[in-house]
């Protein structure tokens, strides 16, 4: 799938959208687009797994991780707040990444993103 063709998975034909942190992104801005060292956009995006991949995991793991139905639109400097984290803080706010079911999302507050046909997910702890 390429970069365009995930944006319009995640965004439908939208020029811009926000990030799960509520960071603007720009359809045309994805970071491979750019040279690498050039100064980037505020609104460049990469695609992001939800659940980090774990190094040290198997070759299905890493497919699985891989899978669009791990990936997700983000700012790029939303990504490396985040980094490979499953609990981090970005602006103030407190998140953790859950398995995107009823039992493990009852009751807590997802983040701002469509996560509809997602493994996992990102929810609110504390703002």
């Amino acid at each position: 799938m390429t970069n365009d063709e995930f944006w319009v998975n995640e965004f439908g034909n939208k020029d811009s959208g926000k990030d799960f942190a509520g960071q603007t992104v720009r359809r045309d801005h994805y970071i491979g687009n750019f040279k690498q060292g050039s100064n980037l956009p505020s609104t460049a995006w990469d695609r992001e797994d939800i659940e980090p991949l774990n190094p040290n995991g198997s070759e299905k793991h890493k497919r699985q991780h891989n899978d669009i139905s791990n990936l997700q639109v983000v700012n790029v400097a939303t990504n490396r707040a985040k980094e490979n984290k499953t609990f981090f803080t970005i602006d103030g706010v407190l998140y953790q990444v859950v398995k995107n079911t009823p039992k493990r999302t009852r009751g807590k507050r997802l983040a701002p993103y469509s996560y509809k046909g997602k493994k996992y997910c990102i929810v609110i702890l504390d703002k």
